[in-house]
């Protein structure tokens, strides 16, 4: 089977619900067991993509729900944060991360689509992964204060300068920082080109930073500031009904998953022997995601990006979601598409 990273943005609050009450909550979001960052769960993705289908195409390529006479041929993964928005001092609100979400990433990237990234890079905390203006002293996020870690030139500089008399010692350490400063740069560009079209659009740089806090303080912001909603029913009587005040916890428009969308050759030739399907399905066979892609962006013509509805509450303007199909850039400069099958 071969893979691709699809990206979601929430363009509205998401709730896509969880099976148990967390203190207060009284719907919480689903997230997961062993991170208790939020998620989207692979099952809704694959339901909310379905329905921007005729039905007719939708029997096709995600399987026949009914007669259940063959199998889907794309696969979903769950989706799973990448960027969160918190509210800063600059900028309205500021993307965070951390190493643990980075090193996920590119460890998820390998394993599906079978490539070897080589760059490897230690995320340092309080250091920004992407930063749209000048640089800062310190970041407010919340009511929380980071010291920016610049990771400094100078300490590198006067670190060099203590050992001077070394000369040998000192110019390996220098290739070592030109090294180390070119690998960031390239993830740099790697973050920019990979979400150029579902956050950046039509910008030329990045609006808001992209800033590294460390995996506690990660937890701390995803398990606490999202939106969380009291909500009532009211009755026919027109008042709220005994106890139907209750609370509904969201995802904040604005945050960043990603997953992998799967495409089955193997279900595809099955279908191929089906003679009034044959010319529909060849074209999904020649070129799976780029189809999968074009569906998506031809129910939603205005849009760069693909826009799902995923959870509950579309009534309410909920779970508006902007989805990509696309490819991570190979980075050390070439900018070559990565090949993934």
């Amino acid at each position: 089977m071969k893979y691709k990273i699809i990206l979601f943005k929430a363009e509205t609050p998401i709730h896509m619900g969880g099976d148990q009450k967390l203190g207060i909550v009284d719907n919480p979001i689903q997230r997961e067991i062993h991170t208790n960052f939020p998620k989207l769960p692979a099952s809704g993705i694959k339901g909310s993509i379905r329905n921007e289908f005729d039905e007719e195409i939708a029997d096709i390529i995600f399987g026949d729900e009914i007669n259940e006479k063959h199998r889907s041929i794309y696969s979903f993964v769950d989706g799973r944060v990448l960027f969160f928005p918190v509210k800063s001092a600059k900028n309205i609100y500021t993307w965070i991360t951390c190493p643990y979400v980075l090193n996920r990433f590119f460890e998820d990237y390998n394993m599906f689509l079978g490539e070897s990234f080589n760059e490897s890079v230690e995320f340092q905390p309080n250091t920004f992964l992407i930063q749209s203006g000048n640089e800062l002293t310190n970041l407010i996020l919340e009511e929380i204060t980071f010291e920016i870690n610049a990771n400094s030139d100078k300490e590198e500089k006067d670190k060099k300068e203590e050992k001077g008399k070394k000369e040998e010692k000192g110019k390996k350490e220098e290739k070592d920082k030109r090294e180390e400063k070119d690998k960031k740069d390239n993830f740099n560009n790697l973050f920019t080109d990979l979400l150029k079209d579902i956050v950046y659009k039509n910008e030329q740089k990045p609006a808001h930073d992209i800033f590294i806090i460390s995996d506690n303080d990660f937890r701390y912001f995803v398990e606490l500031s999202t939106e969380v909603n009291t909500r009532i029913k009211i009755g026919d009587n027109g008042i709220v009904e005994n106890g139907k005040l209750f609370t509904e916890e969201y995802v904040p428009e604005e945050t960043i998953f990603y997953g992998f969308v799967g495409a089955d050759n193997k279900a595809v030739e099955q279908l191929l022997k089906r003679k009034d399907l044959n010319e529909r399905i060849k074209k999904i066979k020649d070129k799976p995601f780029e189809e999968l892609n074009k569906e998506l962006q031809i129910s939603n013509s205005d849009f760069k990006t693909g826009l799902i509805q995923l959870g509950g509450n579309s009534t309410l303007g909920k779970g508006f979601t902007s989805v990509k199909i696309t490819e991570i850039k190979e980075s050390g400069g070439k900018n070559d598409n990565v090949k993934s099958g």
